[in-house]
């Protein structure tokens, strides 16, 4: 399988329009495009997630699953609420892992990054997420770590980062790293 094959599911835990943080995989996008495919994964059309529907999954649910079980590796890219992941993020990683028996995170390996207003850069996301992918079975990049203090200003009219030379080499070399990581598992 050569790299430029593998698909990379993303989830952008944010769904505001201007998000940093879709920003910010944007620009990972940038960085590792001859590489590989980026398959940009919506989270918003999920219902909420209820057992009593998950034997008579909705299409949104079906397409959800689908689109996990064929890619080769997930990244996720979230923000922090309240010092874990957003609802929406949580919601299609409840729905993906359910019924029972039919985890679609099961022996995935992903990534995740973050990007935020605050000084600690989403890290508290990133580590209950962490341990939510891990109780899925998932396998998650150990490092490098990468933990952003982002503001909208910092992007182009095209998402991609301006006068930030020191953060876009640090995402560069994150990219590259994450590409060694995926190729080897």
């Amino acid at each position: 399988m050569t790299a430029k094959t593998r698909k990379i599911a993303v989830f952008v835990g944010s769904i505001r329009k201007q998000s940093i943080n879709l920003k910010l995989a944007k620009t990972i996008e940038q960085s590792i495009l001859s590489e590989v495919i980026f398959e940009y994964i919506p989270i918003l059309n999920l219902p909420i997630y209820n057992q009593d529907l998950e034997y008579e999954p909705l299409t949104e649910v079906i397409e959800l699953k689908n689109k996990i079980i064929n890619a080769n590796s997930i990244l996720f890219v979230t923000p922090e609420h309240n010092r874990s992941i957003p609802s929406a993020l949580k919601n299609a990683i409840d729905w993906a892992s359910r019924p029972w028996g039919a985890n679609s995170w099961e022996n995935k390996t992903a990534a995740i990054i973050g990007a935020s207003p605050s000084p600690l850069g989403a890290s508290l996301a990133q580590y209950h997420l962490r341990n939510i992918l891990s109780a899925l079975g998932m396998t998650v990049m150990p490092k490098p770590e990468m933990l952003l203090q982002c503001h909208d200003n910092i992007f182009d009219s095209t998402s991609l980062l301006i006068n930030e030379e020191n953060t876009l080499n640090f995402i560069k070399t994150w990219s590259k790293e994450y590409l060694k990581w995926i190729n080897k598992n």
